[in-house]
């Protein structure tokens, strides 16, 4: 009997509160931490984010702007408008097409084509002259894809602002995908010329004008050529971000593989728990099921892609800490109309159920910072060793684990801030007597002056001092992280009509609300590419499973010998490990 394990999205950690919160938008960032996040995923990723989760997108806008072949070829613009006016035709019949083929999808545009659509049907023609993103004159493309096609070296930028097709891996997508729809009407009859279509010529043609269609046999070579970009098959060399995208799927691939030997079953939305968390932070998969963990061993050849994935876990824990702190502060100020100094908040933190909530986590009373630590057995600097048989430890299951602390119940500001104080004991503890691990020496040598953990470690490194006390600990990072942080984010980004507060002499004042949130890793849309390619499918419940071409695919990357064009991260691993010392010093 197959065990189902869905487990819950991360989201489900996140810190909830008594009334209600207004949701975030990705674009808000007060302390400036999704920079290391985002810096990270980037590199692993490179050409997939949280807005392309879609296969054929990539294949359909190569041969939408391909300037040989279809716009210009067939209609030649002269001016940026022509163009624009030719692409938007395009891709508004791609959006209905889908949609009409699939009412459970939902193609970029789906709010602007779904009333033009239903109106065709009354009418007995399609109207294709529509935006189908009002806001963007080139719509999906302009707006998610176009980025992630230059970044794939697709495309270029030439002159008139019009985007031109590469040679190569381009140009062979943009003609695949024309082979797969040469015989529909809608190019038979050079509808795309127009802007009304004959529902009877649409009908003839939508089934291959969907993005559904690159799953059917019409789009074998689509699926071929965009399995050779996505995984970097189509080269004798390839440079470092396309192998850690490589070996990032490859993972997500493995991982499936790991799931099913166990007879486990993975859904949909236990993608970030599942593919990040669990098997990449925590070295396990996790049966929520009867919540077991079995010990996950990473393929030697993902060892780096692997380490970079736990640094984004880090960067994450770290984030929800620090956010948390944040969001304590603003409730605290928010009922305040005079405002309150950085002294009377802390005081107010500590009146609450702070005290309290340490004391039943850590089993003892923990009046001061370094009594916190010893509940980790942490009673000096953290060795090697040390942090390293804390994390073999601290696994999703057990007590005092990060997912154990993200689990405390927020009864007020106290809670909240205790909650963010026990989880950067347990980072410190985990990670401070850490200093070779490859995906650490690449956050030191890029991340420039973002905030990341390690910039952190030596304010927990004064917790040691028995003479440290708890409203000077909190003082000092409420201080320097959260507001002298908040104030440099929003003086460089220019926006200090939208700071989340304000400081008028020594007080501060609430300016907007704010919820921690973890940073998208992307997994989810890399999962949908796969599913698009046949590596992966799942059932009408979700569930995942690795399919024969997968594992195929997934040999292939195993035993591949790689010639890459590397920036020697061995030689950047040397450097750090001589600066690192000095920086933990400081």
């Amino acid at each position: 009997m197959k065990q189902l394990t869905k487990l819950s999205n991360i989201d489900q950690f996140l810190p909830r509160w008594t009334k209600r919160v207004i949701a975030e938008t990705g674009g808000r960032d007060p302390l400036g931490l999704s920079r290391v996040s985002d810096m990270i995923v980037e590199f692993l990723l490179t050409g997939i984010t949280t807005q392309t989760n879609r296969a054929r997108y990539y294949s359909f806008y190569c041969w939408n702007i391909w300037n040989i072949w279809h716009i210009h070829l067939t209609e030649k613009p002269q001016k940026y408008k022509d163009f624009v006016d030719s692409f938007r035709r395009r891709e508004a019949v791609l959006a209905m097409s889908t949609y009409a083929n699939n009412s459970n999808t939902s193609p970029v545009g789906i709010k602007a084509a779904r009333p033009i659509l239903e109106k065709g049907f009354q009418r007995g023609e399609m109207d294709s002259n529509f935006r189908v993103l009002p806001s963007n004159a080139l719509g999906g493309y302009g707006q998610y894809y176009g980025g992630s096609l230059y970044q794939l070296g697709l495309t270029r930028r030439i002159e008139n602002g019009i985007d031109h097709l590469n040679k190569g891996m381009g140009e062979a997508l943009a003609e695949a995908f024309h082979l797969s729809i040469h015989e529909t009407p809608y190019i038979q009859k050079e509808l795309f010329r127009k802007t009304k279509i004959p529902l009877v010529d649409f009908d003839g043609s939508k089934k291959l004008l969907t993005l559904d269609a690159i799953m059917k046999k019409s789009g074998v070579i689509e699926r071929k050529l965009l399995i050779d970009l996505f995984f970097g098959f189509n080269g004798t060399t390839i440079c470092e971000s396309t192998l850690l995208r490589r070996h990032t799927l490859g993972q997500i691939l493995h991982i499936l593989c790991e799931y099913e030997r166990h007879d486990l079953y993975l859904n949909l939305d236990s993608i970030d728990v599942i593919f990040v968390y669990a098997p990449s932070y925590f070295d396990v998969i996790w049966s929520e099921e009867d919540d077991k963990t079995i010990p996950y061993k990473c393929p030697e050849k993902f060892r780096r892609c692997h380490s970079l994935w736990r640094q984004f876990c880090l960067q994450q824990y770290f984030t929800n800490a620090l956010e948390n702190i944040l969001f304590a502060v603003l409730e605290i100020i928010g009922n305040e109309s005079a405002g309150l100094t950085i002294e009377n908040i802390v005081l107010r933190l500590m009146e609450t159920t702070f005290l309290k909530v340490l004391r039943e986590k850590a089993g003892k009373d923990c009046y001061r910072p370094r009594e916190i630590l010893k509940a980790f057995n942490i009673e000096d600097i953290p060795t090697h060793e040390a942090s390293y048989d804390l994390q073999q430890l601290l696994i999703p299951t057990a007590k005092n684990s990060e997912f154990d602390i993200l689990r405390i119940s927020e009864e007020d500001t106290g809670s909240v801030t205790a909650k963010a104080m026990l989880l950067l004991a347990v980072l410190y503890g985990k990670w401070r007597g850490i200093q070779d691990e490859e995906g650490m020496c690449y956050v030191h040598e890029h991340a420039g002056n973002g905030l990341w953990f390690w910039t952190f470690m030596p304010i927990i490194d004064k917790w040691l001092d028995k003479n440290t006390k708890w409203d000077e600990t909190l003082e000092r990072i409420i201080r320097c992280f959260i507001v002298d942080q908040h104030d440099r984010i929003m003086y460089e980004k220019k926006r200090l009509e939208s700071c989340w507060f304000r400081t008028d002499g020594n007080r501060l004042f609430k300016e907007q609300e704010y919820s921690p949130k973890f940073r998208a890793n992307r997994h989810l849309q890399a999962v949908n590419i796969m599913r698009d390619l046949c590596l992966i499918e799942s059932d009408d419940e979700g569930y995942l499973s690795i399919t024969s071409k997968g594992k195929t695919i997934l040999n292939k990357i195993l035993n591949e010998h790689e010639c890459v064009i590397r920036k020697t991260i061995d030689s950047i691993c040397m450097r750090y490990l001589i600066v690192a010392p000095m920086i933990m010093r400081s």
